[in-house]
């Protein structure tokens, strides 16, 4: 229901974020070239690329936007994962089936490099993606005509240079 990616966070003097081109597709990154050059470990830790889990969403505070893409920290992923699978039998809970998957719920405290993701849930009750059949399978249309390994945008390694030395876009 998710793919990996690594992507370095703060980038550049707007402290943008990117995928990194060594973990994704095995190029050169520059951002893991300067990290592997940095005397500073500070400096080392925050040029790493962090891993994240990738996947499609649907806020069931915000049904009318649809499938949202959403990168998940590796810890509520974790979190999710291990409240997917019954404790009695070992079975794995499919959360993410359109018909009988189950809704899953977190609080979401503080922004930004502080947020933190508490008091996961997973429902006890399977519900359909959507209550409206039409609604559903224009939902799950969009996902299947835009997988998520496709829609990843990825950057030219000499743009990423550029972002993260000043010298521009």
């Amino acid at each position: 229901w998710e793919i990996q990616i690594f992507m370095h966070y703060g980038v550049g003097p707007d402290e943008g974020a990117y995928l990194c081109l060594d973990k994704m597709k095995g190029e050169s990154c520059p951002v893991c070239e300067a990290r592997r050059e940095a005397t500073d470990p500070e400096e080392a830790k925050e040029l790493r690329a962090g891993w994240r889990a990738l996947c499609w969403v649907i806020d069931r505070d915000n049904e009318k936007a649809g499938p949202q893409v959403w990168s998940m920290p590796v810890s509520l992923f974790r979190d999710i994962n291990a409240r997917s699978i019954d404790k009695r039998t070992n079975a794995v809970i499919l959360i993410d089936d359109p018909e009988e998957g189950f809704d899953v719920l977190f609080h979401r405290e503080g922004t930004d490099k502080r947020t933190k993701y508490t008091q996961v849930e997973v429902e006890r009750d399977p519900t359909p993606l959507h209550d409206d059949d039409k609604t559903q399978a224009k939902w799950l249309e969009y996902i299947q005509d835009n997988p998520l390994p496709e829609i990843l945008k990825y950057y030219e390694s000499s743009y990423i240079e550029g972002v993260l030395f000043g010298r521009g876009k």
